[in-house]
């Protein structure tokens, strides 16, 4: 009887551990920095009052170290009022 309560504890434990890890990945998956591209660049610009853009290349090492910082800033501008909008434009590619 004593096992099958640790066993149910232990499993308790397991589940929880999981859907907090599970909860924590889908908070940082969330993209919260703007992708423009040729198709939606202008209007998306034209939609928001303020909106801060960035030209970036794939390959640049510096903006590879600015995308964590960036998306960070982007999270918690999203909830300011009015809302900073931050964006992308992989300039590689356009």
């Amino acid at each position: 009887m004593a096992s099958s309560r640790s066993i149910l504890a232990l499993v308790l434990t397991i589940a929880c551990c999981m859907t907090a890890i599970s909860a924590e990945e889908n908070a940082e998956s969330k993209e919260f920095v703007l992708t423009l591209d040729h198709s939606n660049f202008s209007d998306t610009v034209s939609k928001h009052n303020f909106i801060v853009v960035e030209f970036y290349a794939p390959w640049c090492g510096h903006c590879k170290k600015l995308a964590p910082e960036y998306e960070k800033a982007a999270s918690e501008l999203s909830s300011h009022d009015p809302p900073v909008v931050l964006a992308k434009v992989d300039a590689h590619e356009e």
